[in-house]
């Protein structure tokens, strides 16, 4: 029913005294069952009135708290009942005036029930037994309600179900009309039903289908039925995977096809250009990602290349960017390149091998800049201008700018004066704010950042490299005011900081820090550049994703860039989070029109991450006289990202190139998990440590729960070095730090671990066979890479150990330097070559251990598997103790490493089983840690062959291993003994149980030639490969 006047209610309760009325505009509720004809009673579902503000804000707090409205009609009087603390609330207004919307969102009627674990102990699981939703269409339009249906429902519907499913849902009473009172619009509303698990629509598609009331299009009734042996998505791709990609070449017409569309002009004169200079062309996979990005940087957006480790995006970017200015017919263009710093170098090489009549140059600060770009106008060459991302965001250190005034006992404003003040939380969950101490100042975050009073930064540039007095900034830490050092206790981790601290206090003089005066380059190019920069080439993009510093400077300079290209292998660091910022910085368009404000992380990771609601729940005490019940919600940011980025942000935006396109121009590679056993000794410690803990988790979970990270290190690290740990400590407020744990050493320090007699076999094994070796070791603060680089020399073999302290841009040139004085073994932290190194050099890669960034380790893994690679196989080992946790880590980052291949179409089910498992690898770890970690692991070998990539599948014989296989001991895959690299013999001795085996190798020669043809096909599901079959 529609009205073209106000409706006027009222609220009032002659006990409480109450008697407020205002005028809604629209009014929407559902009829009590019995009372269908009359409507004159029902339950409130929206409400948009207005008022005088005070009035306004009075009627919100009474309908929120459940009490009845009388609404006058034409027609008569309607009593309405709302749901009490169910609504979402709107209210604005100005000069006296206010409106207020009030509307019940979806609602949920959910069952708790009490189960049992194995254990004994209890635990409730919360069901949801029916979803209520509330529609607005216009009037008459079922297509737009259904399309709401299918938005909200689980389950896929058809356009050619909607008649059908409608009346069905009409007539079963899920699907109800809802009155409606308006003075401004005409539209229908309604009430949604659904009961656990869509049961009720599911069974309504089901009868349906078995009484032919609805068909699926184009199917056919008298074919068997397709998916009898389907049980994976795997199953499904490989079935249907073909008819799939031409629906969607359809749907999503790409800018180039290759296989209908030819190669530009452009793009072939570039790739001649790169045969003149380097002897060789770029593969067919290769030109076609040029040519798509540079076909879509023509049209002024974005593009992004997302490659393989090895794939060639360099040489793919600045084809694409060279194709596209050659198209606009201009003598000339100024370029920029924000890259990593040591990468600096590749780039100005790649230039002169890739782009004809240009030229680059590395630059610093704003001189350097100012220089080659007046060079640049001079000449008539374009300019590349190569900067670093480091050197891109270089500015002013920041400190805490507040004062402490003593007589109003807190840190106050340095504007306003007025008193800083920070949040906390009580039990209850309810925020309240007391005066900040200077633990509120340790790092500057979006809490401590401006003044709540006058919006002032709190936090101001270090000009003159002298912080205030009793303000002191410790690395790795933050700032500390020394006047409340004993506040820091329980934010401290480490007894080194304790000493840091303590050192300090004693100087009681200010401290100087190391604060260059420098105004950011980044910032220079925005306001000074803009209009003047022809193209942005953004390198390594996954460094840009965070709200950091450089992300910032990278957004500034794309700004000011007319065309933008941003190259990485690892888009998505596996949170939703992680792709915010970096989408905000090349595509703001798209995210405002998805209405996502910048710096809202949260409710971009609500649409498109996975997020964990956790509610706690403090019930009173039978007939106690307390009514409240306290609740508590904490959200918690799990790793998993929606398909929905790359169906609205990434699709039209991104070209996607793997390895597995190349194929046939790559060696080999596999990657080998070699178990061992500890020692009695060590397995002994290490099994009381992993005790002690669960027995802390039982005991007590919270204090279990702050220290996990403290004893999942441990255990970690003590196989690889059972001595010389330090005591596991707790800091309490006001109280020293207390010893938890003091692990025992179980040998002496610097003693030949089972682990290291391997490595050193392996690593002769493969110097005999004509190879050079790399030795990763993740865990920096062991003895690892000096006990490895003294067993290594004393057996004469050339070794370096590379660290932290050689230069980022002089790495590479460290290396060669290395390699041309004759080492065989480089030792080195993974974290420290994980970008843009070509270590083609080395042919076998080891693993002594590994850290839990999974970016890390895949990227690092690939250093020598490249393109460019002419030894015939790649091997990468990775050693680990059986039984250990990082037994367990590695078979967890395989599962995580298949899950990583799903982005490049490379489907399988344990990647699959993967992605849907939420949890990051540490929390796995620590979960598993306190329940014990379990003895049936998977066969890593298979986990890991199923990754590999080899041309030639040769069966050969198993391995022998005395005395039966149920003894620990090594043994490496069938696939990697049949192509002649690593073969093991009988075991040599049997001490302790811990069988001994040793490697022999056959030499084998390199290939010296690259062949430049199409990939043959690999053992991978991918489905870049569907769309070459459907085309």
């Amino acid at each position: 029913m529609t009205q073209t006047q106000l409706f006027k209610f009222t609220c009032s309760s002659t006990r409480s005294g109450i008697y407020l009325s205002a005028y809604a505009s629209t009014i929407v509720y559902s009829p009590l069952p019995g009372d269908k004809e009359a409507y004159t009673r029902g339950n409130l579902i929206a409400i948009h009135f207005g008022g005088e503000p005070s009035i306004v804000q009075a009627l919100c707090t009474l309908i929120a708290s459940g009490m009845p409205l009388q609404v006058t009609t034409p027609e008569g009087s309607v009593e309405l009942t709302p749901r009490k603390a169910q609504y979402q609330k709107t209210i604005t207004g100005s000069n006296g005036y206010a409106e207020a919307i009030l509307s019940l969102g979806q609602e949920e009627k959910t069952e708790r029930k009490e189960k049992k674990n194995a254990q004994g102990e209890s635990y409730f699981v919360t069901r949801i037994k029916e979803r209520r939703f509330y529609f607005y269409t216009p009037v008459g339009d079922d297509t737009r309600l259904f399309q709401l249906l299918d938005l909200h429902s689980h389950i896929p519907l058809l356009l050619d179900f909607q008649e059908y499913v409608l009346s069905e849902l009409r007539r079963c009473g899920a699907l109800t009309p809802l009155a409606v009172l308006s003075s401004t619009e005409t539209f229908d509303a309604w009430q949604l039903k659904l009961n656990e698990d869509e049961q009720n629509l599911h069974e309504i598609l089901e009868t349906g289908l078995h009484e032919r009331k609805i068909t699926i299009p184009r199917a056919d009734p008298h074919v068997a039925d397709a998916f009898e042996k389907v049980g994976t998505i795997s199953q499904y791709l490989a079935k249907f995977g073909v008819t799939v990609a031409e629906r969607i070449k359809e749907r999503y017409q790409p800018l180039f096809d290759p296989s209908r569309d030819a190669f530009s002009r452009e793009i072939n004169q570039i790739n001649d250009y790169i045969f003149q200079n380097t002897g060789y062309r770029l593969y067919d996979a290769q030109l076609a990602a040029a040519e798509a990005a540079s076909r879509k940087i023509d049209r002024y957006r974005p593009a992004i290349v997302v490659g393989d480790c090895g794939a060639g995006k360099t040489k793919i970017g600045m084809a694409a960017l060279a194709a596209s200015q050659m198209r606009e017919r201009q003598k000339k263009h100024f370029n920029v390149v924000m890259c990593p710093s040591h990468l600096c170098r590749k780039w100005v090489r790649e230039n002169s091998e890739t782009i004809p009549n240009s030229r680059a140059a590395i630059i610093h600060n704003i001189s350097e800049f100012s220089a080659v770009y007046q060079d640049y106008l001079l000449g008539d060459k374009t300019v590349y201008v190569i900067l670093s991302k480091e050197h891109a965001r270089n500015g002013y250190y920041r400190y805490p700018a507040v004062r402490w005034m003593q007589s109003k006992k807190g840190f106050v404003c340095p504007d306003c004066g007025e008193v800083i003040e920070m949040p906390l939380v009580d039990e209850g969950g309810s925020t309240y704010f007391v005066h900040a101490d200077g633990t509120f100042f340790l790092r500057e975050n979006s809490k401590n950042h401006i003044c709540r009073h006058c919006r002032s930064p709190l936090w101001a540039p270090l000009c003159e490299g002298m912080l205030p007095k009793d303000w002191v900034k410790v690395g790795g830490f933050g700032y500390v005011y020394l006047p409340h050092r004993a506040l820091y206790s329980p934010f401290i981790k480490s007894s080194a900081v304790h000493k840091k601290l303590e050192q300090l206090a004693a100087y009681g003089t200010p401290q100087r820090v190391a604060s260059p005066r420098r105004y950011p380059l980044s910032t220079y190019i925005r306001k000074k550049m803009r209009g003047r920069i022809d193209a942005l080439i953004a390198d390594e993009l996954h460094q840009y994703n965070n709200d950091s510093g450089q992300g910032d400077a990278m957004g500034e300079i794309a700004h000011a860039a007319r065309k933008v290209i941003g190259m990485t292998a690892t888009l998505i660091n596996g949170y939703a989070t992680g792709i915010f910022y970096l989408l905000y910085r090349l595509f703001p368009r798209y995210m405002q029109l998805d209405q996502k404000a910048y710096g809202d992380t949260k409710a971009f990771a609500f649409d498109y991450g996975v997020i964990e609601t956790t509610f706690e729940i403090t019930e009173e005490e039978y007939q106690s006289t307390r009514r409240t019940v306290v609740h508590k919600k904490k959200d918690r940011l799990l790793p998993g990202v929606s398909p929905l980025v790359y169906a609205r942000f990434l699709l039209e935006n991104a070209v996607f190139i793997s390895l597995y396109d190349i194929g046939k121009a790559l060696p080999d590679y596999e990657e080998i998990p070699i178990g061992l056993a500890m020692s009695d000794d060590v397995a002994r410690e290490y099994e009381h440590i992993q005790k002690h803990f669960q027995a802390l988790s039982r005991s007590d979970p919270k204090q279990a729960s702050a220290l996990q990270s403290a004893f999942i290190n441990l255990l970690t690290a003590y196989p690889d070095q059972p001595y010389g740990h330090e005591p596991i400590f707790i800091s309490k407020k006001g109280m020293p730090p207390q010893v938890v744990y003091e692990p025992e050493d179980a040998v002496q320090s610097g003693c030949l671990l089972e682990k290291d007699r391997k490595v050193l076999e392996l690593v002769l094994t493969k110097l005999d066979a004509g190879e050079n070796v790399l030795i990763y070791t993740s865990w920096v603060r062991l003895d690892t890479q000096e006990k490895l680089f003294k067993a290594l020399c004393e057996n004469n073999i050339p070794t370096a150990v590379m660290t932290q302290h050689v230069q980022v841009e002089r790495r590479e040139e460290w290396i060669q330097s290395q390699l041309d004085e004759g080492i065989r073994v480089l030792i080195v932290n993974p974290t420290l070559l994980e970008t843009g190194l070509d270590l083609n050099a080395f042919t076998t890669l080891i693993y002594y251990n590994i850290s839990y960034n999974l970016f890390t380790l895949r990227q690092s893994s690939r250093r020598s598997w490249r393109i460019n690679q002419y030894a015939p196989r790649i091997e990468v080992y990775f050693f680990y103790y059986i039984g250990s946790i990082q037994h367990r880590a590695i078979e967890l980052m395989a599962t995580k490493l298949s899950a990583a291949t799903l982005i490049e179409g490379n489907i399988s089910d344990e990647g699959l089983a993967a992605l849907g498992s939420n949890d990051d690898l540490a929390a796995q770890l620590a979960r598993e840690l306190a329940q014990g970690i379990s003895e049936h692991v998977e066969d890593l070998t298979a986990m890991f062959h199923k990754m590999a990539f080899l041309k030639e599948n040769e069966q050969a014989d198993e391995p022998t291993i005395l005395d039966g296989s149920s003894q620990p001991g090594i043994a490496l895959p069938s696939t990697v003994q049949s192509a002649g690299i690593v073969r093991h013999t009988l075991p040599v001795s049997n001490e302790r149980g811990v069988l001994r085996y040793s490697f022999i190798a056959p030499k084998t020669s390199r290939k010296k030639c690259r062949n430049n043809q199409r990939p043959e096909s690999s053992p991978q599901l991918s489905l870049f490969d569907l769309f070459g079959q459907s085309a």
